[in-house]
């Protein structure tokens, strides 16, 4: 994963997201949760079923899939529950009051009996105790034909009493509907699919957390029905801020609209409405904006960088103890081919790293690395970056650049010195390196006001371009670039309340200026901010993209899409899974954002 410091252009802005998890962790973590739903844990019914897998793994299977769909039906279903421990439960439970049975902390007033294989007698004598105290049982599928292990009739005798309603979502539901806390509807009035959520309690108050729990959220606008008379204060978990939910009681359930887009979720403080107050809730009037003005951004505007652009250096000729030189290879590739020819161990085997190993790095031989470079322009004041020890050699054509540690790109191991001015043409950038079994072979970097333009695996540094268009910026001279970029335009507008909308964008987050003011970070769907209040005129708004290093330094000739595990094989990828093109990731803002004004 990408560290959260200072190699990552955007580490003092993680706070947005760490203090949103804070803020739902305190809440979240206090009381208990209001669940009134138990469910048999059916782990030992699998335990049973284990076997020969050609004669088990049908019903393993089937009790795999529907142990995954109770518990998505539940979950989506909007009823919270807990699996009950059958080796537990006779060590927690308490017995049944008039709130339900009593398990450690919780009361449980419906148990949900999944379809098992066995079922221990102590379970069996808590839920016919459960029933004969009033307490409701669901059984889900076929009876239990074992009792611990053994072929018995007495579960079937026991659990036939209670309701059974086969494995079906809409039935099993229903007869969870008496005490559902949270109810979810569309505006066609359909249950929703995607929301989860859990209800904690603390003395005479409640937290209620709703959030999407599948990989594909819905946007859309729902009605939130919550039992019980509440008052309700909105905590925004984004910005700390704390606001009134106004909404409406209905003499059984508070209610109140909200709409949820890609990446929401409410945090909500629920406290008791006193009985005697008579004072109904009520909607708070919504001050209606009217749209004065709204267009796009001109699709072409002024920029900076604010870090030197790159040019990556991954592929050279290389030679081993002055032998001959061989044909253009990636490096990483090259490191493989010399620990062959060398009889060292490659870097991915497994070895400790060079830092905590106790053995020498004995440097028995010399590797030469040398890089084509070609300038289409003069560049003025051009630096190499690159990891390695004191001993390394440059030479650029021919001309060896003496250097010392000091400044660094990125991490204090990538030395960073300057090599000077590169005139047009072509230019041979040669390293000598001397190597051992601890000696690691990285990319190299150019660095500079250059713009760089990629055909293949063929680099070209040109003259850096004065105007950036939103769109792919790779394609605009930075195929490299791993910093952030600030993107400046010049506005004429109305007075009146400016809304940007940055629609799409690739990138760890973007933020907006007006006039040199605060930056205000545009994150989440739907991807709009407020401005505030401009008067009539122009305006400098600046909108900042902060870059990722992944075009800089990840893996960027692995070909196979469907990735998921980005571990050090994944640099060294092989046949079908390579290329030599660069395989580059798009970014910046990809279309122009619009500036709407309001009245």
């Amino acid at each position: 994963p990408a560290p959260i410091d200072s190699h990552s252009p955007w580490y003092r802005k993680y706070p947005l997201i760490e203090d949103h998890f804070a803020r739902v962790n305190v809440a979240m973590t206090r009381g208990k949760a209001v669940v009134h739903v138990g469910v048999v844990h059916p782990i030992e019914s699998m335990f049973m079923e284990f076997g020969p897998e050609k004669e088990t793994i049908e019903k393993r299977s089937l009790m795999e899939e529907q142990f995954q769909n109770l518990t998505r039906w539940l979950l989506f279903g909007l009823q919270d529950f807990d699996f009950l421990s059958e080796a537990l439960l006779p060590e927690l439970s308490k017995g049944t009051s008039g709130e339900g049975l009593c398990v450690g902390e919780m009361k449980y007033q419906i148990l949900v009996v999944p379809e098992l294989t066995t079922i221990r007698k102590t379970t069996l004598d808590c839920l016919e105790s459960f029933g004969k105290a009033g307490g409701k049982v669901v059984l889900l599928g076929n009876l239990p034909e074992y009792l611990e292990g053994e072929k018995s009739e007495l579960p079937k005798e026991i659990l036939s009493k209670f309701e059974q309603i086969g494995f079906e979502k809409d039935k099993l539901l229903k007869a969870l509907e008496p005490v559902q806390e949270v109810k979810i509807l569309t505006k066609q009035g359909m249950p929703s699919e995607d929301l989860i959520y859990q209800m904690r309690e603390e003395g005479d108050r409640r937290f209620l957390f709703v959030v999407h729990g599948t990989g594909k959220p819905k946007e859309e606008s729902y009605e939130i029905s919550l039992k019980g008379n509440w008052i309700l204060k909105c905590l925004d978990t984004l910005t700390g801020e704390i606001r009134e939910m106004p909404g409406n009681f209905d003499g059984t359930h508070t209610w109140f609209e909200a709409a949820f887009y890609a990446h929401d979720s409410m945090l909500l403080e629920m406290t008791k409405r006193i009985e005697t107050e008579t004072k109904a809730l009520s909607k708070e009037a919504k001050k209606e904006r009217k749209l004065i003005c709204e267009r796009y951004l001109p699709s072409v505007t002024a920029y900076h960088l604010e870090e030197d652009n790159v040019l990556l250096l991954d592929q050279a000729k290389y030679r081993l103890d002055g032998g001959e030189w061989k044909e253009k290879e990636e490096i990483l590739k090259i490191d493989d081919k010399i620990r062959e020819q060398t009889g060292y161990r490659k870097r991915t085997d497994s070895f400790p790293q060079p830092w905590i190993s106790r053995e020498g790095n004995q440097k028995e031989h010399l590797v030469e690395l040398c890089f084509a470079i070609q300038a289409e322009t003069k560049i003025e004041e051009v630096f190499l970056a690159f990891e390695g020890d004191m001993d390394i050699r440059i030479f650029l054509d021919g001309v060896e650049k003496p250097w010392t540690p000091g400044a660094w790109f990125v991490d204090e191991v990538i030395h960073k010195i300057k090599l000077g001015d590169l005139e047009a043409g072509s230019h041979e950038l040669r390293v000598e390196m001397p190597f051992g079994n601890l000696t690691n072979l990285e990319w190299f970097y150019l660095l500079g006001k250059f713009g760089v333009t990629v055909s293949g695996d063929v680099c070209t540094l040109t003259p850096s371009q004065k105007q950036i268009g939103y769109g792919d910026v790779c394609s605009q001279g930075l195929p490299f670039y791993g910093g952030s970029l600030v993107y400046e335009n010049e506005i004429i507008v109305p007075k009146g309340i400016m809304e940007i909308e940055v629609g799409e964008y690739e990138g760890a987050l973007t933020e907006v200026s007006i006039d040199g003011g605060e930056w205000k970070s545009v994150v989440f769907a739907p991807y709009t901010r407020v401005l505030g209040e401009v008067e009539a005129g122009t305006h400098t708004l600046r909108i900042r993209c902060y870059g990722t290093r992944i075009n800089t330094f990840g893996q960027l000739h692995n070909c196979n899409p469907k990735e998921t595990y980005f571990g050090p094989t994944t640099w060294r990828t092989a046949g079908k899974n390579w290329c030599y093109t660069y395989r580059l990731h798009s970014w910046g803002i990809l279309k122009a954002p619009v500036i709407r004004m309001y009245r």
